[in-house]
């Protein structure tokens, strides 16, 4: 019974420091609104025992090969109000392969800037190869995109 009691009880610490972010919609013109929402991921979610950056990376992009972190700061922001873009923000900048199809053998490179403030996420992803390509340049709507920590998911951290 013990044993069951410790498994519930780290099962349920583990999903309560799980956060939630939602899409700004504050940032996203009316114009891409709509492909936004039928083609970039609008919700993150992410468990605080994790690496974070890595977790965000898994959630933005599909197929991928191999992720290395090549750059890494901590700055501050300061702005004349509070609000979630501004204080102590964390940047991590990665290298990102991702299986290469068709034409686009053997990979396709993108550098992926992930941004982490006090209570928000700002993910920028610009494709490195292949910059010529309608195909792929459709999936540049998602490449700028901003997230605010959803408050009821912080109130139970």
């Amino acid at each position: 019974m013990n044993q069951a009691l410790f498994i519930l009880s780290v099962f349920a610490v583990s999903s309560a420091q799980a956060g939630v972010y939602r899409l700004d919609y504050n940032k996203v013109s009316a114009s891409d609104r709509e492909m936004i929402e039928a083609t970039c991921v609008t919700e993150l979610r992410l468990n605080d025992s994790r690496s974070t950056e890595t977790e965000i990376i898994a959630q933005v992009l599909d197929r991928r090969m191999s992720v290395e972190k090549i750059e890494s700061s901590k700055s501050t922001i300061t702005a004349d109000g509070m609000d979630a873009y501004s204080g102590e923000v964390k940047t991590g900048v990665y290298l990102v392969k991702q299986d290469g199809f068709g034409s686009y053998f053997p990979h396709i490179a993108k550098r992926v800037e992930i941004n982490r403030y006090r209570a928000a996420v700002t993910v920028r992803v610009e494709l490195l190869n292949h910059r010529d390509s309608a195909e792929l340049a459709e999936e540049s709507v998602c490449g700028n995109l901003s997230y605010l920590e959803d408050s009821t998911t912080r109130s139970n951290r």
